[in-house]
């Protein structure tokens, strides 16, 4: 399984993809992406079982990547 990390803090998220214990959770290294827009860009070639994201970012917030997401994958 694979996961996505939507975070505009670098730091934030490198920690997340560092000490979150993915593999004993089932689940490849994380994909990362620093806004909404970039989540969306990775998720046209990758498929992510979970995503885990920030609510407040710049150029596309985790609410508007969520919109997006129930259009052009709503299952």
């Amino acid at each position: 399984m694979r996961c996505l990390l939507v975070e505009d803090e670098r730091q934030v998220m490198e920690s997340m993809a560092e000490f979150v214990p993915w593999k004993e959770l089932g689940f490849a290294a994380p994909l990362m992406a620093a806004n909404g827009l970039e989540a969306l860009k990775i998720l046209e070639t990758n498929r992510a079982d979970l995503i885990v994201s920030d609510v407040r970012m710049p150029r596309m917030n985790g609410i508007q990547l969520v919109e997006r997401l129930e259009e052009f994958l709503p299952d």
